[in-house]
């Protein structure tokens, strides 16, 4: 295929995979072109989306009645999660066709339990330097509710007085695509350009951040406004490297650390039917501004580890930081070198 990303999944590692599935029914889902919130790739097989003949494309308008059109993917995952019923109720809608007109239906599917989930976010604030409070927050992989439990550990943090921010993503090996745009929505403001996407038929999109994602931190009046540093090392991949981009495309946050790894892909993950799955690359990506990400994203100044632990972050080993460590980093010299380099969005 010429793709070296492109791979055969084992019914294991699937099933971790699934993990990445909000709604707990076997969909992906991801805001299109057209802002509309869409299955973004055939249901996982065997899933109770599958056996309702769901299709990559189809048009998810609300779910249980909470319309996307008004509210964020993450913030209706949250509410659906939190109430925990054993179904959802999907109001759908497919895209008329040369063979088929538009059509609409309401569609009541089983939910699967996930029973471990890896996308937990620990976070805590430490003293920094000239009486700063630094609140760090550790990523280490992208699933449906990393969005929501960003932004619940950042009120954790306001609460106890941060006045600076660390998004630690070093070894964080990406997962979820719209996960990583939700994200970067409670620092960005609403309409910004989150990243570029360039499919195989040679096209590109712009995402932008949704409107109605922007918020949800009442801290701050609805968005993080903290000076921001993003950790990044080797291991840092794909999810990862869309949100560092997208949040050094807009001048919001410096990168601080080791280069990332440079997988500038968006994949897919196809079903099949011996319960294992297919992982291809559906489309690349590129920072805000256009910013190649394949060749890996360069920190605007080191990391706070030692000289051995950062000769290890640079082949994608990465240590845990104590407290100490986060409150070592040095927001001033990485603002100072991307202030040199950042181009503000008026001059793309």
């Amino acid at each position: 295929l010429g793709d070296r990303y492109s791979r055969v999944v084992d019914a294991a590692t699937f099933e971790r995979l699934m993990a990445y599935d909000p709604l707990g029914v076997g969909l992906v889902l991801a805001r299109g072109p057209s802002g509309e919130v869409e299955a973004s790739s055939p249901p996982f097989a065997g899933s109770s989306a599958a056996r309702a003949g769901i299709r990559q494309g189809d048009v998810v308008v609300a779910v249980n009645g909470i319309p996307f059109a008004k509210e964020s993917i993450f913030n209706v995952m949250d509410k659906v999660s939190r109430a925990d019923a054993p179904s959802v109720v999907l109001t759908m809608r497919r895209p008329a066709t040369e063979a088929a007109p538009e059509s609409a239906w309401e569609e009541t599917l089983d939910r699967a339990r996930v029973s471990v989930r890896e996308d937990k976010v620990e976070s805590g604030v430490t003293p920094g330097s000239s009486g700063t409070r630094v609140g760090y927050l550790r990523l280490r992989n992208f699933g449906a509710r990393s969005a929501v439990d960003i932004r619940e550990a950042l009120t954790r943090v306001h609460e106890q007085g941060a006045d600076s921010l660390v998004l630690d993503l070093r070894g964080n090996p990406g997962g979820s695509f719209p996960a990583a745009i939700e994200i970067a929505a409670l620092f960005l403001d609403a309409d910004a350009v989150a990243t570029r996407v360039q499919s195989p038929k040679g096209g590109e999109s712009l995402i932008r951040v949704p409107a109605s994602a922007a918020g949800g931190v009442e801290a701050t009046g609805g968005k993080a406004r903290e000076p921001l540093a993003v950790l990044v090392d080797g291991g840092s991949a794909s999810a990862s490297e869309v949100l560092a981009a997208a949040l050094r495309g807009n001048c919001r946050a410096v990168l601080v650390g080791a280069p990332t790894y440079g997988k500038a892909a968006v994949q897919g993950v196809f079903g099949l039917p011996n319960r294992e799955a297919v992982a291809l690359t559906v489309a690349k990506y590129s920072g805000p501004a256009g910013t190649q990400i394949a060749n890996g994203l360069l920190p605007d100044a080191q990391g706070p580890e030692s000289a051995i632990a950062r000769a290890a972050a640079a082949v994608g080993i990465s240590q845990d930081l104590s407290p100490k460590d986060y409150a070592r980093v040095d927001f001033k010299a990485a603002q100072r070198a991307m202030d040199r380099t950042c181009r503000p969005a008026e001059s793309w």
